[in-house]
C-alpha cells in the first residue's frame, strides 16, 4: 500500500530527505520510482498536448494574423509552421519538454539502475538548504553517502554495463582484529543496493554494523567493512547476509 499510494509522491523527493522518512523501509523504492517517472510522464505529455492544441488554435494563430495584418509577409503554406515556431519557442514549451526528458531520465534510472531519482527543482533546494542538516555521522559515512546520492542516471547506467563484464565469482570475507573488536571485510563482484551506511547486517548469527564502503580489485571491486556488535543489538531494520555460492574465508 505503501509503495503504490504514498510511494510515487515520496519518490519526488532527494535521497536525503527520504532517509529521514519514517516509513522508508515500507516502500519498495524502485517501484514507486516507476510509476511515480509514468505518471510525471503522462502528465506531461497531456499538459503539452493540451498546451500545443490551445497556442496553434489561439495566442499563436492570432499573433500570426496580427503580424500579417502589419505588414508582415507570411506564404499561406508558411502560416502553420509560424505558429508552430511561436509556441516553440514560449517559456512553457521548453518546461513542459523538460518535465517530460526528467520523467524518462526516472524511469530508465529505476528500471536499469534501480535508482531512485527525485525531481530537479527539490534536488537543488536539497542541495542548496542540506549542509545545514547535515547530522553527526563520521566522515568516511558521510562521504560514501553523499557520493551515492550524487551519482547521476548516466553514470549510474555506465557502471551497469560494467558490472555485467565482471564474473560471477564468490564473496571472498576476511576477519581482522584490531582494539575495538572484530572487524568483517565482504569483497563482493556485485554491489548490495539495500546496504548503506550505517546499517545492520547479520550474518552466522552474529550482527555487524557496516562502517564503510570503498572500492577494491577486479573481479570483487566491491569492498564492505563491517564491525561485530555487542550480542542482542537493536536495530529497525537488519540486513540478512545469505550469499547463494559458499563464500571464500580468509583470517589475517
Amino acid at each position: 500500500m505503501w509503495t503504490f499510494f504514498a510511494g510515487p509522491f515520496l519518490a519526488l523527493l532527494p535521497r536525503q530527505w527520504r532517509d529521514r522518512l519514517p516509513a522508508r523501509d515500507k516502500i519498495h523504492w524502485r517501484a514507486a520510482a516507476l510509476v511515480s517517472g509514468f505518471a510525471e510522464g503522462l502528465l506531461a505529455f497531456i499538459a503539452l498536448t493540451y498546451w500545443y492544441s490551445y497556442s496553434v488554435g489561439g495566442w499563436a494563430r492570432q499573433a500570426v494574423f496580427t503580424a500579417e495584418r502589419r505588414g508582415a509577409v507570411i506564404p499561406e503554406s508558411a502560416e502553420g509552421f509560424a505558429g508552430l515556431a511561436l509556441v516553440a519557442m514560449n517559456p512553457l514549451t521548453w518546461l513542459l519538454v523538460g518535465i517530460a526528458i526528467e520523467a524518462a531520465v526516472r524511469v530508465f534510472g529505476a528500471a536499469f539502475t534501480g535508482e531512485t531519482l527525485g525531481t530537479l527543482p527539490l534536488y537543488v533546494i536539497g542541495r542548496i538548504v542540506g549542509p545545514a542538516r547535515i547530522n553527526s555521522e563520521s566522515a568516511a559515512a558521510r562521504s560514501v553517502t553523499q557520493s551515492a546520492g550524487e551519482k547521476s542516471a548516466w553514470r549510474e547506467l555506465r557502471e551497469k554495463y560494467t558490472l555485467a563484464r565482471l564474473p560471477m565469482v564468490p564473496d571472498e570475507l576476511s576477519f581482522t582484529l584490531d582494539n575495538l573488536g572484530e572487524i568483517l571485510e565482504i569483497r563482493s563482484c556485485r554491489p548490495k543496493s539495500d546496504w548503506q551506511v550505517p546499517c545492520t547486517v547479520s550474518f552466522d548469527g552474529a550482527f555487524y554494523r557496516l562502517e564503510l564502503l570503498r572500492k577494491g580489485a577486479r573481479p570483487r571491486p566491491f569492498v564492505f567493512v563491517l564491525r561485530r556488535q555487542a550480542a542482542g543489538v537493536l536495530s529497525r531494520t537488519v540486513r540478512i547476509y545469505a550469499p547463494d555460492a559458499r563464500p571464500i574465508t580468509t583470517n589475517r
